[in-house]
């Protein structure tokens, strides 16, 4: 599942968020070879997620929608 954000700023680059199972893993895997614009963090409302730019400038984000998984 993912899914797209509106942006302020028109046009902009754009922003999916695809929800992983393992979003740790991921970003372990991720981190290296990519720039990573929102370092892996758990938010206030259960979620752990983590952003990086594509090839394109697009930002990627990667979420687990609920951390006791």
């Amino acid at each position: 599942m993912f899914g797209l954000m509106e942006h302020e700023n028109y046009p902009s680059p754009g922003r999916f968020n695809f929800y992983v199972d393992n979003v740790d893993e991921l970003c372990d895997e991720l981190k290296d070879k990519a720039e990573v614009l929102e370092e892996l963090s758990s938010t206030p409302y259960g979620s752990r997620k983590f952003t990086i730019h594509d090839i394109d400038g697009n930002e990627l984000g990667f979420v687990l929608d609920d951390i006791s998984k």
